[in-house]
């Protein structure tokens, strides 16, 4: 339809995933490093998270191709299996044959582990591959991870890639699962794109798909960035009905007011009926819906036509208006919540009882409605805690008075009573609003994503999940993830600790609560900020060469009380990878030599001007 128009391969934003097309970000490229040295290295587990649509799929495609011709590689897709089919699964990924009257998981096994010995005499390596793997059963993994005890004195014969949502992370962080984690070898988490990088996504494609002049302004692409956040698959859906769209008016002019158009058609909000498409193909499918809501209506004994908003609604409606409206009302139940809990205005006593007097939640006409009230009275009535404390310096500096000082004046004749033990929750960009007030960093959601900001601020983000040891291991002031998300995503912003007590950080003032509480309400992923020894650079690998391996010396000679010893302080040497690897051996760090996020916040965990969680 539009290829013609704009003299260009209309499967340029299709959301198929293309070689053709393809294009890595700087994170695409990371992700793609961590999988081929997890599977190259011959042992455990590679774990790669991303929220839907961020190009997990492409980052793996792209791993197969790199892969030795001697590799055998069984995909498994949305494994929703019990842990026998799971097995199964993988047997008839591999082409194994196996009885099928009664099987058992002993069989699978004892198949799986009989074709890997064979595979290895024959110089073979074998690949599972799990997708959607946050669906995984804690049983299903053990069994998995039971299939890597089968090892050589060099070598597992089973290597195992975990590809899924930010879930799995969550689901790896179980103390059920510790002997799974202990098997991880590289992990990677694949976040959306950035604005620079949305820019440079689809230019290439434009470019790969013939076109001889610039489609999309730097404008349109901004506009576009903002309606899709950065993911690659809403970008490629956004960008193909923009064409589309621009088509059927015949102009070839990208207009804010097409794309505004379009992104109401695609991503479920109301849309109008001032479409685009052309108006015969308009008037057919009109006639069409109304002949077929004539005849249902008659089947239903009424004679009620549709309106022109209800069929507008169905043309540009993936869901139907009953799931419009539940996820509307769900919308506006979360986002009153939220702003209940970060409220620092208390009602008063009468005014609390006046509201709570005139909802009538006896005459609700759901359950849902009913929990609603609920929640809502219980965030209306409760009391600021007594604990909380001012802070009156402005928020784009940090407080003179830092949260250890805070703890300490706390804790002066603490006794259980006085400790809150209901913590406030946060929304994700307030979250981070006061992540960065304790760096010194100022920040408001309307501003660069959190992560997009930091790397502006000499900082970068780094998300991962665990226990309360591994937090206090990186030792930075830490967002945390509730367990509890029934109304959404909320988080703990964790600013101290000391000995069984913590500060959290809530709208500006400190609260003082014990680390058990945390624990209890804490699902295990947590995001931290950082400072790299060079803006942007996460890892610092073998053979890398550029200034930040001199950097990297010098910091090094500081800690290890001794001069820079490269003599290419621009190249990553083997002696320099020495240093490293005793550097890592000393803070009980994997000795790996790779100077990524966690070897580089630990050689700031001496600087002064470094926020950390226990002084």
């Amino acid at each position: 339809m539009y290829g013609q128009f704009f003299n260009i391969d209309e499967s340029v934003f299709s959301i198929a995933p293309n070689p053709k097309y393809l294009f890595l970000s700087k994170q695409h490229e990371e992700a793609l490093a961590h999988l081929l040295y997890g599977v190259t290295r011959k042992g455990g587990f590679v774990c790669l998270t991303g929220e839907i649509g961020t190009g997990k799929t492409t980052v793996c495609r792209c791993m197969f191709e790199q892969l030795p011709e001697n590799t055998d590689i069984a995909f498994v897709v949305n494994p929703k299996f019990s842990p026998m089919e799971l097995l199964a699964s993988i047997c008839d990924e591999l082409k194994l044959s196996y009885s099928t009257f009664q099987p058992s998981i002993k069989e699978y096994v004892k198949k799986l582990n009989s074709y890997l010995i064979e595979a290895h005499a024959k110089g073979r390596n074998t690949v599972l591959i799990i997708d959607e793997a946050q669906n995984l059963s804690i049983d299903a993994l053990e069994h998995i991870r039971a299939l890597t005890n089968l090892e050589t004195n060099e070598q597992k014969l089973l290597q195992i890639i975990l590809i899924g949502q930010p879930e799995l992370r969550t689901l790896l962080a179980q103390q059920e699962l510790e002997q799974v984690n202990q098997r991880f070898t590289a992990r990677f988490h694949i976040g959306p794109l950035s604005l620079k990088e949305t820019s440079h996504y689809i230019n290439h494609r434009m470019i790969v798909a013939g076109a001889k002049h610039k489609i999309f302004t730097e404008g349109n692409i901004k506009k576009i960035y903002m309606l899709t956040k950065g993911v690659p698959r809403l970008i490629n859906i956004l960008c193909d009905r923009v064409l589309l769209g621009a088509y059927t008016i015949g102009t070839a002019e990208i207009t804010s007011k097409i794309i505004k158009q379009s992104a109401d058609e695609v991503f479920s909000k109301t849309p109008t009926f001032n479409s685009m498409l052309p108006k015969a193909l308009a008037a057919s499918v009109f006639a069409v819906l109304v002949s077929g809501a004539a005849v249902f209506a008659y089947q239903n004994n009424t004679l009620k036509l549709p309106t022109k908003d209800t069929i507008a609604t169905i043309l540009f409606k993936e869901e139907s208006v009953t799931k419009k409206k539940t996820v509307v009302e769900k919308n506006v139940i979360q986002e009153i919540v939220s702003q209940k809990i970060a409220s620092e205005n208390v009602v008063s006593e009468k005014q609390e009882n006046t509201v709570v007097e005139n909802q009538d939640l006896q005459n609700s006409n759901s359950e849902e409605e009913k929990s609603t009230n609920i929640v809502l009275k219980a965030e209306l009535i409760k009391e600021k805690p007594a604990n909380y404390i001012a802070m009156t310096e402005p928020e784009t500096s940090v407080s003179k008075k830092t949260p250890l000082a805070i703890v300490k004046e706390l804790k002066k004749d603490v006794t259980e009573e006085k400790v809150d033990n209901s913590l406030q929750l946060t929304s994700y960009g307030k979250a981070y609003k006061q992540l960065f007030r304790v760096w010194g960093v100022d920040y408001t959601t309307d501003d660069a994503s959190p992560c997009e900001h930091a790397l502006s601020n000499k900082l970068l983000c780094y998300q991962s999940s665990g226990s309360i040891k591994t937090v206090i291991s990186l030792n930075r002031p830490v967002l945390l993830k509730s367990k509890d998300e029934r109304f959404g995503s909320s988080y703990i912003v964790l600013v101290s600790m000391e000995d069984e007590y913590a500060i959290v950080s809530q709208n500006g003032d400190y609260q003082l609560v014990s680390i058990a509480e945390i624990e209890a309400n804490w699902g295990g992923y947590f995001e931290i900020l950082w400072r790299p020894l060079q803006t942007g650079v996460r890892y610092i690998r073998p053979g890398y060469k550029g200034e930040v391996v001199a950097a990297l010396d010098k910091k090094l000679a500081v800690l290890q009380g001794r001069e820079p010893s490269s003599d290419n302080p621009f190249e990553y040497s083997p002696e320099l990878v020495d240093q490293v690897r005793a550097f890592q051996v000393a803070n009980n760090l994997p000795s790996d030599g790779v100077v990524g996020p966690i070897t580089q916040i630990h050689f700031n965990n001496k600087t002064s001007d470094t926020p950390h969680l226990i002084k």
